[in-house]
């Protein structure tokens, strides 16, 4: 590659990180603290290279290090509310308010990876002309159908976690996008990301996997997004409940604690 290439290269990556940012407004501006350019990290990799199973191995070996003796399914959970919680704010920012949005696709998404095993960061590597000529829907239908349904793939298979969990947990931060959009007085891309989560079927024909997997409920005054399934994470010593988040019993979470 020649340094005129390599810089253009560049000056595209920092005008779609600050587009991305830009995005990131409102109730999400939190979020883009933890949108960087890929590869400014040490330890980082791309999506595709994260989810082999070696590289899985060795990420939940350093996050379990935490435990003795750590359930493997309750790691995989909470290795994938990092990983989702990373994802999902600045992947629907993007497909609900840029014209060309980044690239989704496995290997064009990069994750800084903390020493404790867990993700930290989240850059994306080029735009995707495909993208900007979809509708809302066709984005965001071929996030979930695409990228997400790998990700759960991948973990169910190399931690024996069931899919249902894990599309809770994906569900989960899907909602909190929702919840932030709508504290940012988002209008359309409001309605767009919510009522996407009760779409019956994805715009491929397939079943839509969040669909049910978050019931809001009123919990003493307040407006509760409790999850279909439980996430486990009560398995891990030391790690809080999610309280009436859960939809198991707090006596069964207590004691398990």
């Amino acid at each position: 590659m020649s340094a005129e290439s390599g810089n253009l290269g560049a000056a595209r990556s920092s005008a779609m990180l600050r587009e991305l940012h830009a995005a990131l407004r409102g109730g999400l501006k939190g979020a883009a603290g933890n949108v960087v350019l890929p590869d400014t990290s040490v330890g980082g990799m791309d999506a595709q290279a994260l989810l082999r199973p070696d590289s899985l191995r060795k990420s939940l070996a350093a996050l379990g290090a935490a435990y003795a003796d750590p359930d493997p399914r309750a790691l995989g959970s909470i290795w994938s509310a990092w990983y989702f919680g990373m994802l999902t704010a600045p992947a629907l920012a993007a497909c609900l308010r840029l014209d060309a949005p980044p690239s989704l696709d496995l290997p064009d998404v990069w994750f800084g990876l903390a020493e404790k095993g867990h993700v930290c960061a989240v850059g994306f590597r080029r735009s995707d002309p495909a993208l900007a000529a979809l509708s809302v829907a066709e984005r965001l239908s071929a996030f979930v159908g695409g990228h997400l349904q790998a990700v759960i793939e991948a973990l169910a298979e190399h931690t024996g976690l069931s899919r249902n969990v894990l599309w809770g947990n994906a569900a989960g931060h899907w909602i909190w996008c929702v919840r932030a959009l709508r504290e940012g007085g988002a209008g359309p891309e409001l309605a767009e990301a919510a009522s996407f989560m009760e779409r019956p079927s994805l715009i491929c024909g397939a079943a839509n996997p969040l669909r049910g997997r978050i019931q809001m409920i009123g919990v003493e005054g307040n407006e509760i997004a409790r999850r279909r399934t439980c996430c486990l994470r009560y398995l891990l010593p030391g790690v809080p409940t999610c309280g009436a988040v859960c939809p198991l019993p707090a006596s069964v979470c207590s004691r398990a604690a």
